[in-house]
C-alpha cells in the first residue's frame, strides 16, 4: 500500500467522522453546539463538494424544515427566527451559490 493512498484514506475517514459529528451536533440541546455543527458541515461541503455537497444540502434542508424542538424557544417564536435555522439557511444559500453537484 502506497503512502499517498494511506494518507488519502485517512483523510477520507477523518472527513466522514467530521460529517457525522457535525450532523450529530445539530440535535444538541445547546445552541452553540448546533451552530458549531453547522460550521463543520459548511466547511466539509465547500471543501469537498463532490463528497459532501449533496448530502449536506439534503441534511440542512431537513433541519430547516423540521428543526429539533427546544425548550429554550419562547412561545410565539417561529422556527425560522432561531439563530440555528437562520444559519442553516445561510449555509444552504452559500452552497447553492457554489453550484454543488446534485
Amino acid at each position: 500500500m502506497s503512502r499517498s493512498y494511506t494518507i488519502e484514506r485517512d483523510n477520507a475517514e477523518r472527513r466522514n467522522s467530521e460529517y457525522y459529528k457535525g450532523a450529530e451536533m445539530l440535535s444538541s440541546g445547546e445552541m452553540f453546539a448546533r451552530l458549531a455543527g453547522l460550521q463543520i458541515l459548511k466547511g466539509l461541503a465547500t471543501g469537498d463538494a463532490e463528497g459532501f455537497g449533496k448530502q449536506t444540502k439534503d441534511l440542512l434542508t431537513a433541519f430547516v424544515r423540521h428543526p429539533p424542538r427546544l425548550d429554550q424557544v419562547s412561545h410565539g417564536e417561529k422556527s425560522e427566527e432561531r439563530p440555528d435555522v437562520q444559519e442553516a439557511n445561510a449555509v444552504l444559500a452559500t452552497l447553492s451559490q457554489r453550484n454543488l453537484p446534485e
